[in-house]
């Protein structure tokens, strides 16, 4: 590899991670202000393994979603992607990414996935993740939420910069083919 592409992707690699980063910590604001269809006083019973609880959680308040919009930045902004605009127009060329990221998404999506479940129930009892899962603002753990989510930032940082590097190079790659 000449040492542009390994310079590119050493840079986007240090973006994706970086850009995981920001969504993870701006999870503060996911799905936070939508009620839930009820919400009752009494504690609730925590049912489930803490992975299923986890799964919940992220299920519940939107976080597990990051992975897309993660690959779609890194796809469109990156110098492959946007030497492609000249010739085949920015339309066209991002009609094209957002068809090529999806397979991408769902190949890697379980991964991605059960790096946020180890990431939050490193940080989160299960009986807090179940709380604010159910109760949003309203669980008695939010303040608990706000003060550590931002821990989860850096544990997810360093589980999935592999794996975000490999997704956002068969995304760019796969768009890049599509032009050839």
């Amino acid at each position: 590899m000449d040492v542009v592409m390994r310079n590119f992707w050493t840079g986007l690699a240090f973006f994706v991670v970086s850009l995981a980063y920001a969504s993870l910590v701006g999870a503060q604001q996911a799905d936070w202000e939508t009620p839930p269809k009820q919400q009752n006083k009494e504690p609730e019973k925590v049912v489930g393994t803490p992975e299923e609880i986890a799964r919940l959680f992220l299920q519940q308040t939107s976080i597990n979603r990051n992975i897309v919009y993660i690959l779609l930045h890194s796809a469109h902004t990156s110098p492959i992607v946007r030497s492609l605009y000249p010739k085949f127009g920015k339309d066209e060329v991002n009609k094209v990414v957002q068809q090529m990221v999806q397979p991408v998404v769902q190949k890697n999506y379980p991964a991605w996935e059960e790096h946020l479940i180890a990431s939050y129930l490193e940080v989160f009892r299960p009986e807090e993740l179940y709380s604010l899962a159910k109760r949003r603002t309203a669980s008695p753990y939010f303040d608990v939420f706000r003060a550590k989510s931002g821990q989860v930032g850096p544990r997810m940082q360093e589980r999935t910069k592999a794996l975000l590097n490999a997704a956002s190079r068969e995304t760019i790659e796969a768009v890049a083919n599509h032009f050839k």
